[in-house]
């Protein structure tokens, strides 16, 4: 695989174009999305792809909810504050 990606980016190089491909290891990419707090639920393969299933836990999620409330009570606030002057 990257083999292909090598050739590919050298083709893309020399035809000028601007896109290129990445290949990131599935490991490197689990640990990143669990560091964000999310959690395995499924995985698969397909041909050459690797499928994940993330969730977010109910207590991120949580988390979350609080703190959006809060910035939109802020928000309300500082409205109300433009209104009222």
């Amino acid at each position: 695989m990257r083999l292909f990606v090598k050739v590919a980016n050298a083709y893309l190089t020399l035809t000028r174009q601007d896109f290129r491909l990445y290949l990131h290891s599935p490991q490197s990419i689990q640990a990143r999305v669990e560091e964000s707090g999310l959690t395995p639920v499924t995985q698969s393969a397909s041909g050459p792809w690797e499928i994940a299933l993330f969730e977010r836990s109910a207590e991120v999620n949580r988390e979350e909810q609080t703190k959006e409330a809060a910035c939109q009570r802020e928000a309300a606030r500082g409205s109300d504050r433009v209104v009222k002057n």
